[in-house]
């Protein structure tokens, strides 16, 4: 008997040391449902699949085929990525026929993504494709996209492809912008969409999350969102925050609804021309206050407020009106003569150069917050030059090119230099000329 009871003390001790097998929880809360489901371990053949509503969760990072919700029947998917990681040859998900398949990523610290790349079954779009009225929504989580080492490229859409009625919408998380290249010389536009490329029947809605840039090359549009064909469709509201939209120029493609708190710069396709009617509108009631898309005067273009609506205009820059460096936007602008007062006014001030200017200091104070466009001129004074008092900022800048600064020793300028900044909270910014 003490032999027995030695072996069971014996057994105990060695299964002490065995360590745990960690299993996956599964999650609690769906977010596109906001009830508790029972969820299942996702399968890798959703093609198997009957008509009906699933709850979808990984345990480990995993690396299947295509996954298609909905080939011949309706299918509704709530994933959570859980942390983990889907890798797929290829693209990794289609939602269609009236298919919607809803990503989260539940969690702690939103390390779930989905990448697609290229491969043998997606030489012409990108990692996931909502078509023929199906539907992709990201709550959380990240979506990204990568080529294959064969160096094959992707047609159209480096993350995601919404075309023929499908839709895709943005509530949270992050779509990465990938690095395109040419796939096929047949292809119109192909190496389009960085991130998501919306097309004719398409329809793409951020509300929220962040949709980044990635690299397209030159006979390509767009390195985040490329919008193309007339019923290309593109909802901007809320938080969502997007670095770029391409616009083919075709119609009133992109509009802003609700109240908008994001930030995108739009530009129209390589070749094509500010269309006569709007392609830049607000939803009836809309709040455009805190809208900041911008185009630069590069572009020939430019977006105005005209009211519910922001409107896309060809545009001539000149010297009253052109882009501000500092600002990153288009500026009213006046000649310094005559204005030179407002480097003691606060507020801020958009003021250039009509000629060369030999006079005394400009001195920035009292609050003013000064944008100066050398515009091709060259300052010589008697002293210093610029002088940034406390809590005044001054922004120098030369659109035109050319320009030298250039101050002196002087009764103003015993200690030297052509630029100075003195007092707290002064700040100085110089982004061209010759000092």
């Amino acid at each position: 008997m003490k032999r027995f009871f030695a072996m069971v003390l014996s057994l105990a001790l060695v299964l002490g040391l065995v360590p745990a097998v960690s299993v996956a929880a599964a999650p609690g809360v769906c977010q596109a449902c906001g009830t508790t489901p029972t969820w299942e371990v996702m399968p890798t053949n959703w093609k198997a699949k009957p008509t009906g509503h699933y709850h979808y969760y990984l345990d480990k990072d995993v690396t299947p085929g295509q996954l298609l919700a909905g080939t011949d029947i309706k299918m509704d998917v709530c994933l959570d990525l859980n942390g983990h990681s889907i890798n797929t040859d290829g693209r990794a998900m289609i939602a269609w026929y009236g298919s919607t398949i809803n990503i989260m990523d539940s969690s702690a610290n939103q390390t779930g993504y989905i990448c697609g790349s290229t491969g043998s079954n997606n030489s012409a779009s990108g990692s996931l494709a909502a078509t023929k009225n199906g539907t992709i929504r990201l709550y959380s989580g990240t979506l990204k996209f990568k080529r294959d080492d064969t160096g094959l490229g992707v047609g159209k859409g480096g993350i995601m492809c919404a075309e023929s009625t499908g839709t895709i919408e943005i509530l949270g998380g992050r779509v990465e912008g990938a690095e395109m290249v040419v796939s096929s010389a047949s292809l119109s536009n192909n190496g389009s969409g960085g991130a998501i490329y919306v097309y004719n029947g398409g329809k793409l809605i951020v509300s929220g999350g962040e949709i980044t840039s990635g690299t397209v090359p030159a006979s390509a549009q767009g390195p985040c969102v490329f919008l193309e064909g007339n019923n290309a469709k593109m909802t901007l509201t809320g938080s969502g925050k997007v670095a770029e939209i391409c616009n083919n120029g075709n119609g009133t493609n992109l509009t802003i609804s609700g109240t908008y708190t994001g930030k995108a710069r739009l530009k129209l396709a390589t070749g094509k021309t500010a269309a006569a009617d709007t392609v830049v509108a607000t939803a009836a009631g809309a709040d455009i206050s805190g809208a900041d898309l911008f185009c630069t005067n590069g572009d020939g273009y430019t977006v105005e407020k005209s009211g519910d609506n922001l409107v896309l205009k060809a545009f001539t820059p000149t010297a009253e009106r052109h882009l501000c460096e500092h600002c990153n936007d288009i500026a009213q602008w006046k000649p310094l003569t005559g204005n030179a007062g407002l480097f003691k006014q606060a507020g801020e001030h958009h003021i250039y150069l009509s000629a060369d200017y030999e006079s005394s200091q400009l001195n920035a104070q009292l609050g003013a917050k000064v944008c100066l466009d050398l515009y091709g001129n060259d300052v010589y004074t008697d002293g210093r030059a610029f002088h940034v008092a406390a809590d005044s900022q001054l922004s120098l800048m030369d659109s035109v090119g050319g320009s030298t600064v250039t101050g002196t020793s002087g009764s103003n300028n015993p200690t030297g230099g052509t630029l100075a900044v003195g007092g707290s909270n002064g700040v100085l910014n110089v982004y061209a000329g010759t000092y």
